[in-house]
């Protein structure tokens, strides 16, 4: 439509989760979402253009419901620092790398845990989403009720994750031998290193994603190196 954003991402604007029958009863209808009975621990939605239901519309600009943009998922202000610094003998390098702004929204078995009964991944989530998924005696939990209900991952402003991120993508620390000590054993030059590769990264997403990428089937991998080099 005229004026659309790449990236957009549309969703319903998460009011809270159900903590009591007498809440749902008195709360906007939810059952047009997905069908069933809804249950304290269950995602209680806003009814925005306060009809007292809670509906997609008809999915357009004009009727979009109790829907809105709530996020966009292309990658804002991607930055690179590549610093370099040397004293004496020692040299150093490091590069930063990372994106200051980008949303995302997941249906990760991973980050869900029990997601419905048709999850061909038979994912049960990590004990992150089972000790903090809403049990009457934890009812201030991130999460919703642990159970299958597709209802509960309508895409919504809540579980929006905030993918920034900021990561040391590489470090090395060198150091160069004096000349005299090399021309001895008849080198022109020695250096003697250790890289590290994605040491660290900053981000708020599940530390099983990758924010780069956001991936959750491979891990990023870590790595050092040492080495030296030569010349004759």
């Amino acid at each position: 439509y005229e004026g659309k954003q790449m990236g957009e991402i549309w969703g319903f604007e998460t009011a809270g989760i159900f903590q009591t029958s007498d809440e749902i009863k008195a709360a906007p209808v939810q059952s047009q979402i997905a069908g069933g009975v809804w249950r304290p621990g269950d995602v209680r939605y806003s009814d925005l253009n306060g009809d007292g239901k809670i509906t997609l519309g008809n999915s357009t600009l004009g009727n979009p419901g109790d829907s809105k943009i709530i996020g966009n998922s292309i990658p804002r202000y991607q930055f690179g620092v590549n610093a370099n610094a040397s004293w004496k003998s020692f040299d150093f390098n490091m590069f930063l790398q990372g994106t200051g702004k980008r949303d995302y929204w997941t249906n990760s078995f991973l980050f869900w845990g029990l997601i419905n009964g048709t999850n061909i991944n038979g994912g049960v989530g990590t004990p992150e989403v089972y000790y903090n998924s809403w049990t009457p005696e934890r009812n201030d939990a991130f999460y919703p009720a642990f159970k299958p209900a597709v209802k509960n991952m309508q895409v919504q402003s809540r579980y929006l994750l905030n993918a920034a991120f900021l990561r040391l993508r590489n470090i090395t620390i060198g150091y160069t031998l004096p000349e005299n000590l090399t021309k001895k054993v008849k080198m022109e030059r020695l250096r003697v290193f250790t890289s590290g590769f994605n040491l660290l990264t900053f981000s708020k997403v599940p530390k099983f994603m990758d924010p780069e990428n956001m991936n959750d089937a491979y891990p990023m991998i870590r790595n050092m190196t040492i080495g030296a080099q030569v010349n004759f």
